[in-house]
C-alpha cells in the first residue's frame, strides 16, 4: 500500500489549481441578496450589515439567509420585524431557488415586486404590516399564459398595507394556494368569484376593506376552505376600524362547505336568514355574525356564536335545544385563527377573562335582538376543563329562571350567564342550583323576593350583579363566605337592614354597590381592611356612623343621600354628624378643627394663585412666540363647505389638545381620529394622517375617496383638509349615535348619493372650498 501524500505537496497542488469560478446559480443568488440589500434604505439595528460583496462565498451564513443543504443555494430569507425601510423596486430579483420570504412588520414601501409573485419556486411569502402601496397586480406571465409561475405559492400574506384597486382575479392563478390574507388594506369593488378556483384554500381573510358587492357563491367551489374572514372588529382602542360593506346574504352554498369551522363576519351589512342548521355543516364550531341585520335564525352546534346586535325576533328556535359538542375539530392553522378572533373579542370582557385558555371556552352571545318568550334550554356536551358563557342581555325574554335552564351547570367547569335588561321575574332561588357559575348578571329585570341565603354555597362566584330589579329582605351574610368574590352589585332594589359585617370577609372584594336602597345601620368599619376593594357605593340608603377609612381612596359621591352618616371630607377623612355640633362641647371642638381647617385653606389657596400666575405668565411667553412664528408660516384649512370662521388650524389644534390621546375616539392604517369642540355644540372629527407612510398623492387620494365611502359609527360628512409640511389632517363630521343609525339603515342609494357628493367636492376643490387661516 502506498504511502500517502506528504502535507506540503497537497498544499503545492491546490496552489496551482485555478480557482473555480461561482456557479451561474450562486451568482444569481449573490446578486439577489446585494439587491435586496440595496433596496433597504434604513437598518438601524444592523441587520444586513453582514451582506456585502466582500463576503461573497459565504452569503448562506449572513442573517436571514437558509441555503438548501447540498446545492447551497438560498432557500429562505427571513427578516420579520428587523427595522427595515425603503422602497422596493418593481423589478427587484429574488435567487432563483427560494422557497420562503418573510419580511413582515418592516416599514418597506413602493409596490409588491413583479418576480415576488411570478416566481415558480416560492411557496411562502409574508409582507404583513409594511407600507406596500399601489395596486396589487399579477404578473402577465402569471394570469396571461399557462405558464407554472406563481404555482407553488401556498401562502400570500399581505395585511396591513396600502394595497389599493380591486383584488386580482388572476390571483386564482396561485392554484396551490392555502392561506390568502389580503386584510387590513384600502382595497375595494367585489370579492372576485374566481377565488373559487382556489381548491386547496383553508383560510380567506379579506377583511377592513373597503369591500362592497355580494359574496360570491363561487367560494363554496373551495372545498376546503376551513376559515373565512369577511369583517372583523377590534376592542383594542388602537384598532383599525371595519370599511366593509357587502349586499344581500350569505349564500347556503358557503354556509354549506363541507370543510368550513370559522366564519367571521360582523358588522358586514349582511341580512336575510341565517340557516346554520347541523343539516348544512357539520364542521362549522366558531361564527360571528354579531351587528348585521339578519332577521331569521336556525343554529347548529357551535363552539363561539354571536349573533349578538341583530334584527332576530321571536323565540330561540328548538335547534339549540340539541346535543352540541364543544371540540374543534381543525388543524393547528384553524386554531391560530380561533385564538386570534375569539380572543380578540374578549378583550375588556368581564366574563372572557374568568375561563383561561380559549380553546376550553364554549360563548353563545344572543344578546341586544328581539328574543322573547320562555329562556332556551340549552344543552352542550362539554369536554372535561370546559367552561360556557351564554349572554341573552339586551331581549324581551319574560319568564322566570327554571331548573331546566341550568342544565348546562351540571357538565361544565364554569359558567358566565348575562340575562341584563329583559323582562324576566319571579325569585332567584334556582341560582343556588349552578354550584359552577362565576358570573352571573341578572340586572335591569323584575326579579323579586329576597336574595337567596343560600348563595353561600357558590364558592367559584366571582361577579353578582342584580341591580335595578325589585329585591326585598335583608342582605345574606353568607356572601362573606365566597372567598373568589370580587364584584357584588345589588343598586337599585328595596333592601333593608344592615350590612352585615361577615360581609367584610370577601378579602377579594373590588367593586361593592349598594346605593338607592333602604339599608340601614353603621358602615362595618372592617371594610377599611380589605386591600383591593376600589369601589364601595352605599349612596341613597338611611345608613349612620362614620365612613371606614378605605384603603383606597373613596368618592364622596359615594355616601351621600344618607342623612345620618358622617359628612365625607376628602378622600378617606369624615366629619362629625351635624347632629352631635349642637352640643356646646361638640362646637369647641368644631370650631378647632375649622380654625386648623382655615389655616389649611389660606396656606393652599396662596399656593394655589401662585403657581396659576406662573402658569399665565408662561403662556402669555408662549403665545407671543407662536404669534411670531405664525406671522412666517400661515395655516390654512380648507373646507368643501359654509363652515364657521371657527373652523381655523389654531382652533383645530387647540380643541384636540395638540392631539392629546384624550381626545382620541380611534385610530386607523392612515391615522388617528380626535374628537374637537370649536364653540359649544360644534363638534368635528379631525383625522390626523400619517404623511410618512403615504407614496404622493395616490396615497392620499385612496384615503379621501375612502372617507367619501365611510358607513362608520360617528363619521360620514367630509367638511374640508389640512395639508401642511408638518402635519395633514381631514375634517368631518362628528354624528350623535341617533343620526348615526337613522344614516346606517337609510338606503343603498340614499348612502351612495351622500359619498358621491362628498366626492364630487372633492374632485372641484376651486369652486366649492374656501379658505380659512
Amino acid at each position: 500500500m502506498a504511502a500517502p501524500p506528504p502535507p506540503l505537496l497537497l498544499l503545492l497542488v491546490l496552489l496551482l489549481v485555478p480557482p473555480i469560478p461561482l456557479a451561474s446559480s450562486s451568482a444569481a443568488d449573490l446578486a439577489a441578496l446585494l439587491a435586496v440589500k440595496a433596496a433597504v434604505a434604513h437598518d438601524p439595528g444592523g441587520a444586513l450589515s453582514a451582506w456585502s460583496a466582500a463576503s461573497a462565498t459565504s452569503y448562506c451564513r449572513w442573517r436571514g439567509v437558509t441555503c438548501h443543504p447540498s446545492s447551497l443555494a438560498v432557500a429562505a430569507i427571513d427578516l420579520p420585524a428587523a427595522s427595515l425601510s425603503g422602497a422596493l423596486p418593481a423589478a427587484l430579483p429574488l435567487p432563483p431557488r427560494l422557497r420562503r420570504l418573510d419580511l413582515a412588520a418592516n416599514n418597506f414601501s413602493g409596490p409588491v415586486p413583479d418576480a415576488f409573485l411570478a416566481s415558480a419556486t416560492l411557496r411562502y411569502l409574508d409582507l404583513r404590516f409594511n407600507s406596500l402601496s399601489a395596486a396589487l397586480e399579477i404578473p402577465p406571465p402569471l394570469a396571461n399564459s399557462s405558464s407554472p409561475a406563481c404555482a407553488a405559492l401556498t401562502h400570500l400574506r399581505l395585511a396591513g398595507n396600502f394595497l389599493v384597486g380591486q383584488i386580482p382575479a388572476g390571483i386564482a392563478q396561485c392554484r396551490s394556494l392555502r392561506v390568502l390574507d389580503l386584510s387590513r388594506n384600502v382595497l375595494e369593488g367585489a370579492v372576485p368569484r374566481e377565488l373559487g378556483r382556489l381548491g386547496a384554500l383553508r383560510v380567506l381573510d379579506v377583511s377592513r376593506n373597503s369591500l362592497t358587492d355580494r359574496i360570491p357563491a363561487e367560494l363554496a367551489n373551495c372545498g376546503e376552505l376551513a376559515v373565512l374572514v369577511l369583517t372583523n372588529l377590534t376592542a383594542s382602542p388602537g384598532g383599525q376600524p371595519e370599511f366593509n360593506a357587502f349586499v344581500g346574504g350569505l349564500p347556503t352554498e358557503v354556509l354549506a362547505i363541507p370543510a368550513l369551522e370559522v366564519l367571521w363576519a360582523p358588522r358586514a351589512n349582511l341580512d336575510g336568514r341565517l340557516p346554520l342548521s347541523r343539516n348544512g355543516t357539520c364542521r362549522l364550531r366558531a361564527v360571528n355574525l354579531g351587528q348585521n341585520y339578519f332577521a331569521e335564525l336556525a343554529i347548529g352546534c357551535l363552539t363561539y356564536l354571536n349573533v349578538s346586535a341583530n334584527s332576530l325576533s321571536g323565540p330561540l328556535l328548538s335547534s339549540t335545544e340539541r346535543q352540541c359538542s364543544s371540540r374543534l375539530i381543525g388543524d393547528n392553522i384553524v386554531m391560530q385563527y380561533y385564538d386570534e378572533l375569539v380572543g380578540n373579542v374578549l378583550i375588556g370582557n368581564p366574563f372572557g377573562s374568568e375561563f383561561g385558555s380559549i380553546a376550553n371556552v364554549t360563548l353563545h352571545d344572543f344578546s341586544n335582538n328581539g328574543f322573547g318568550g320562555a329562556l332556551p334550554s340549552i344543552t352542550v356536551s362539554l369536554d372535561r376543563n370546559y367552561s360556557y358563557g351564554l349572554w341573552l342581555n339586551g331581549n324581551m325574554f319574560n319568564t322566570t329562571l327554571s331548573a331546566r335552564f341550568f342544565g348546562f351547570c351540571k357538565v361544565a367547569t364554569g359558567v358566565a350567564i348575562n340575562l341584563s335588561s329583559n323582562q324576566l321575574s319571579g325569585s332567584l332561588d334556582m341560582l343556588s342550583s349552578c354550584i359552577s357559575i362565576h358570573n352571573f348578571d341578572a340586572g335591569y329585570n323584575n326579579f323579586s323576593g329576597s336574595i337567596p341565603a343560600d348563595g353561600g354555597g357558590l364558592h367559584f362566584l366571582r361577579s353578582l350583579v342584580l341591580r335595578g330589579n325589585n329585591l326585598t329582605g335583608q342582605i345574606p351574610g353568607q356572601f362573606g363566605d365566597l372567598a373568589a368574590l370580587e364584584v357584588l352589585d345589588l343598586s337599585r332594589n328595596s333592601l333593608t337592614g344592615s350590612i352585615p359585617l361577615h360581609l367584610t370577609d370577601a378579602s377579594h372584594l373590588q367593586l361593592l354597590r349598594l346605593d338607592h336602597n333602604r339599608l340601614s345601620g353603621t358602615i362595618p368599619p372592617s371594610f377599611s381592611e380589605l386591600a383591593q376593594l376600589t369601589v364601595l357605593d352605599v349612596s341613597f340608603n338611611n345608613l349612620s356612623g362614620d365612613i371606614p377609612n378605605l384603603r383606597h381612596p373613596a368618592d364622596c359621591g359615594f355616601f351621600i343621600g344618607n342623612p345620618l352618616l358622617h359628612q365625607c371630607l376628602g378622600t378617606n377623612a369624615s366629619l362629625p354628624p351635624i347632629e352631635a355640633i349642637s352640643s356646646s362641647k361638640g362646637v369647641k371642638k368644631w370650631g378647632a378643627r375649622f380654625k386648623s381647617l382655615i389655616v389649611i385653606l389660606v396656606a393652599a389657596s396662596t399656593a394655589i394663585i401662585s403657581f396659576l400666575l406662573v402658569i399665565l405668565l408662561f403662556f402669555v411667553c408662549e403665545r407671543r412666540k407662536r404669534a411670531k412664528i405664525s406671522n412666517l408660516r400661515t395655516k390654512v384649512v380648507v373646507t368643501f363647505t359654509d363652515a364657521p370662521p371657527e373652523l381655523t388650524y389654531e382652533n383645530l389644534i387647540r380643541a384636540t389638545s395638540n392631539f392629546s390621546i384624550q381626545n382620541l375616539i380611534g385610530s386607523g392604517g392612515f391615522g388617528a381620529t380626535y374628537k374637537a369642540e370649536l364653540v359649544p355644540g360644534f363638534l368635528v372629527a379631525v383625522k390626523r394622517l400619517a404623511m410618512g407612510r403615504f407614496q404622493g398623492l395616490q396615497q392620499f387620494d385612496a384615503e379621501i375617496r375612502t372617507l367619501g365611502r365611510i358607513r362608520h359609527r360617528n363619521l360620514v360628512t367630509l367638511i374640508g383638509y389640512h395639508l401642511g409640511e408638518s402635519d395633514t389632517f381631514l375634517i368631518y363630521n362628528y354624528l350623535s349615535g341617533e343620526q348615526v343609525s337613522e344614516f346606517s339603515r337609510a338606503e343603498p342609494e340614499q348612502q351612495g348619493r351622500l359619498a358621491g357628493g362628498s366626492l364630487k367636492l372633492l374632485s372641484q376643490p376651486e369652486k366649492k372650498t374656501s379658505q380659512h387661516t
